[in-house]
């Protein structure tokens, strides 16, 4: 089967390949993929960004929605041809503390991640863990499902890290499908969203004021911490959250946070460096908290179905686009900017 291949480690080497067909074993599904969405945490890696050594070569992409083909002797809770989405986690110990305490996604012993050290998505069938799988419930678009994934990260850094409430005020810095999804957390908790990113993300800007946000902030046009300052009498923010993953906006972040206020950061900053020491420093005077979202546990999984379910947050709206799994290259070569978060089939043909 054709698939999309990371070779090795660095900027590039990616290829499509010939791969064979996977069967599963133990708690394994086959799953034929439907829709695989980009992350930007694949973006990065592609681009040579590793914060941790992968496992290169490997099929990449790990945000999918699919419908069951085969299943493993160990698979339980599931039949052929149950439509489903899955965390990205295989392999994991099940006895560790990180186990115990219900993160497998932290598990030292032979964890492995769909599209980073084992297959991934991009392609037309992976192989899942049954326990990590939440079948769909009919009433749920498949296209919309494909990226309940990332969508269970930003409800896990609105609702259970940064614990937003009815009456905040928040920024919400960067504009892509994480902020998108976060700032739609964030109306849901009933607070004010302050949403900024560059004024070449017009469009994407646009469609967070469709989302509600109060106020829009394009950030190269600006005095952006003044802005912010000039929105809240003064007072700065009581929440910031971090979804672009750059230096200089982690910087900007800080200083339009009240004192006592909190960050969060949600994207995987790609880039090196920081905040100037004399910004950190004064984050810490303000004591301001500083946090960070990163995957979910399974009950915020079962919360982010829920919410998605309901209708709550719709990852929908961020993904207007599909295209055949053989324009990959095509349309990361050439980034249409009014597609938000390009989705890729293998089900369509050219």
């Amino acid at each position: 089967m054709k698939a999309v291949v990371k070779t090795q480690s660095g900027k590039g080497f990616l290829e499509f390949q010939d791969v064979p067909e996977p069967e599963p074993t133990g708690f394994e599904m086959k799953v034929k993929v439907h829709y695989a969405p980009i992350c930007g945490s694949d973006l990065g890696v592609w681009n040579g960004f590793e914060p941790v050594p992968w496992g290169w070569p490997c099929v990449v992409g790990h945000e999918f929605s699919g419908t069951i083909e085969s299943m493993g002797p160990l698979a339980k809770g599931f039949e052929i041809g149950d439509r489903v989405v899955a965390r990205t986690l295989k392999d994991f110990c099940g006895h560790c503390h990180s186990c115990l305490q219900g993160r497998p996604d932290k598990c030292p012993n032979g964890r492995h991640s769909i599209g980073f050290n084992t297959n991934g998505t991009l392609t037309d069938y992976v192989l899942i863990d049954s326990r990590m799988a939440f079948k769909l419930p009919d009433h749920i678009d498949m296209l919309a499902a494909s990226a309940i994934e990332p969508t269970a990260a930003t409800v896990r850094a609105v609702f259970e890290i940064a614990r937003v409430k009815a009456g905040d005020t928040v920024a919400i810095m960067g504009a892509g499908s994480i902020g998108l999804m976060v700032l739609q957390g964030v109306k849901a908790c009933g607070a004010k969203a302050i949403l900024i990113d560059l004024s070449s993300a017009a469009h994407n800007l646009e469609v967070g004021k469709e989302l509600g946000a109060d106020y829009i902030i394009e950030n190269d046009k600006c005095n952006s911490i003044k802005e912010v300052r000039q929105l809240t009498k003064g007072v700065g923010v009581d929440i910031g959250f971090e979804c672009a993953g750059h230096a200089s906006t982690i910087s900007q972040l800080l200083l339009m946070i009240k004192s006592s206020g909190s960050m969060v950061e949600v994207a995987v900053p790609t880039e090196e460096g920081g905040p100037k020491i004399s910004t950190y420093s004064l984050a810490c005077m303000q004591e301001i908290q500083i946090l960070s979202a990163f995957d979910a546990h399974m009950s915020t999984w079962i919360k982010t179905m829920e919410l998605v379910s309901d209708g709550v947050i719709d990852p929908g709206v961020l993904m207007s686009k599909v295209y055949p799994l053989d324009q990959f290259f095509e349309v990361l070569e050439n980034k249409d900017p009014t597609v938000i978060k390009p989705v890729f089939s293998p089900l369509l043909k050219e």
